[in-house]
């Protein structure tokens, strides 16, 4: 019975979205997007659908927890094999991805596509072995789709169009000040800096019009050393192959000092979410 529900489910799955306000097979289904925000949860928290309609053309928010640039780079191409046509591409620059060894850090992508594209996920997670392989084909998302019916309404009821559209209260000061600032590795993965050069390159290849963003994260880790110095290696790269970008300081000063715009010293919350979208509409073309 598993032998027969298993491929089942890996290659089928994915056709329960197609209808969702967030997601790949969603976007697919719709076949275009005048402005594609690829991110991490940074966009998620940090991009305001609402705001960036209001700044016009058909938008859509495709957002995975921790998406680091191998993965944009794949789902990316994913898009453009199915056909999605997009205007402009804004891409998430969050930089302790790009200082990250490649892995699949939200699951939640499984559900979104068949065999062929899981087989090409798993095969980007270095040294991946049966364990990786059982997460991937057989037990990823097997709690959603048991409680579909209900999960189904309750996810889609938080998006729109891609975008979180839940409201998240601020932290206090004293909660803030409990955190402390990642750490970050010292050095650039190598395939991280070779798929934004590729995510670069498809872009101009397909004529879509390409711009990196950073979110605003909290002042301690804004004025964090270790943050600066891996930010403007990052800034190397997009300057070597005359990309443009948006630095938070460009838009946000006092605010990243404002704890009710975080909930967390990387994550926008509502409040902030909504005031920042507010000004970099004011700053991209």
């Amino acid at each position: 019975i598993c032998a027969i529900i298993i491929p089942i489910k890996d290659e089928y799955e994915c056709k329960l979205l197609v209808n969702a306000s967030y997601g790949l097979p969603a976007l697919i289904r719709q076949g275009e997007v005048d402005n594609l925000y690829l991110g991490s949860s940074m966009f998620r928290q940090g991009i305001d659908i609402f705001e960036a309609n209001k700044h016009g053309g058909i938008n859509y928010i495709l957002s995975y927890n921790g998406n680091q640039p191998v993965m944009e780079e794949w789902i990316l191409k994913y898009l453009i094999s199915n056909k999605v046509t997009i205007g402009k591409l804004y891409v998430d620059m969050y930089v302790y991805t790009a200082y990250s060894e490649p892995q699949i850090s939200d699951e939640k992508i499984f559900m979104e596509v068949g065999v062929n594209e899981k087989w090409q996920l798993y095969q980007l997670i270095p040294d991946a072995g049966i364990e990786k392989l059982l997460r991937v084909f057989v037990t990823a998302n097997n709690e959603t789709l048991l409680t579909w019916p209900i999960q189904s309404y309750l996810v889609n009821q938080r998006f729109e169009q891609g975008g979180n559209i839940t409201e998240t209260q601020g932290v206090t000061k004293e909660q803030i000040q409990q955190l402390t600032v990642p750490q970050i590795n010292k050095k650039m993965n190598s395939e991280q800096v070779s798929a934004i050069e590729e995510i670069i390159q498809i872009a101009k290849e397909n004529n879509i019009e390409i711009v990196f963003i950073e979110t605003p994260k909290y002042i301690s880790v804004a004025e964090n050393l270790e943050y600066q110095e891996a930010m403007e290696e990052y800034e190397k790269i997009l300057q070597q192959n005359a990309v443009s970008y948006l630095l938070a300081e460009e838009v946000w000063d006092e605010e990243m000092k404002e704890t009710e715009n975080f909930i967390d010293l990387l994550h926008l919350s509502s409040t902030g979410r909504q005031k920042f979208s507010k000004k970099i509409f004011e700053f991209l073309p």
